[in-house]
């Protein structure tokens, strides 16, 4: 049994201890404690200001050098597209600003852009296949193509033989071709801009973030790489270029087809790319390195740790 003598002897060093911490922090402790305390404030109120000073600095430099690109963008970019043709495929997410300043970059080139292509949602995603299958079928009859049970490739097919054409097809699209392109739209599948294009030398694909579950996110790069392959193949070249990179909240998985190309040793050593283009600077360098893939060059280019070289050479 314990003795009630330990009970005592507790609860005395128990207050004992209690009014030395508070004579100790009112006391000696006390200045040295809140002296500490506020200069650990006041240099973190520095390193904040600091932070922000350079935040600062680095949003006007990034300004200026856009002010400055697009300043000298006619010049530099004058004639390193002079004559060629383009088509221009862009996702929904990309068919804003980053749409807009690619064409003008692309025009100041002086390539002519025959038509922007916009594709849906649903041309990519998983819970479309069929409705893409019976499209691609419908619109493959009518340019007197065959089609097979995929719906993807045969979706690209139609796509690549009605807006691009390699050196030595004719511009002119084959019979059927507006027809064709008109059960895609209707099917809720594409948008263009013009209704009965003349076909392409080059093509240009603007992607935005691939999102979702893993094999959602498989599917959808698939279905894109089908277009890509089947553009780049048919035309004298094709280019898939991306924004500025982008996590999508609550996603399992975020990519872009131009990280997928990169991963992909045989899409990389025919496709272009292009990451971070969705600015005049980025504008820019997507008709640099479209001038040098149509003189034989593939590149990967930008400033994602997966590019091989930031500008392509313009020798």
């Amino acid at each position: 049994m314990i003795d009630f003598r330990y009970h005592l002897v507790s609860i005395v060093s128990i207050f004992v201890a209690l009014a030395v911490g508070i004579v100790l922090g009112a006391g000696p402790l006390q200045g040295s404690i809140g002296t500490q305390l506020s200069d650990q404030v006041s240099q973190l109120r520095q390193e904040k200001d600091q932070l922000r000073t350079e935040l600062d600095d680095a949003g006007r430099s990034v300004t200026q050098g856009n002010d400055y690109a697009a300043a000298v963008a006619p010049t530099a970019l004058a004639g390193r597209l002079k004559d060629v043709t383009v088509v221009l495929v862009v996702t929904s997410d990309t068919a804003g600003q980053f749409s807009e300043v690619t064409r003008t970059a692309l025009e100041q080139a002086g390539a002519t852009v025959t038509t922007v292509v916009t594709l849906s949602d649903a041309f990519r995603s998983p819970d479309s296949a069929a409705a893409r299958l019976t499209a691609g079928a419908q619109a493959s009859a009518l340019l007197g193509t065959t089609s097979g049970d995929d719906g993807d490739a045969v979706v690209a097919q139609v796509l690549a033989r009605t807006l691009v054409r390699g050196k030595d097809g004719a511009p002119a699209a084959p019979s059927g071709s507006v027809a064709a392109l008109q059960v895609l739209t209707k099917a809720g599948l594409i948008d263009l801009s013009d209704d009965a294009p003349a076909r392409a030398q080059y093509a240009v694909l603007l992607g935005g973030p691939l999102s979702g579950t893993k094999d959602s996110v498989a599917a959808q790069v698939a279905t894109m790489s089908t277009l890509l392959t089947r553009l780049d193949a048919d035309a004298e070249g094709a280019l898939v270029a991306t924004g500025s990179p982008s996590t999508a909240v609550g996603q399992d998985v975020t990519t872009s087809l131009v990280t997928s190309v990169r991963a992909d040793k045989q899409e990389a050593a025919t496709v272009t790319t292009v990451d971070h283009a969705d600015s005049v600077t980025g504008a820019g360098l997507l008709v640099l390195a479209a001038a040098a893939d149509l003189k034989g060059t593939t590149g990967h280019y930008g400033i994602s740790s997966d590019a091989k070289s930031d500008v392509p050479s313009t020798s």
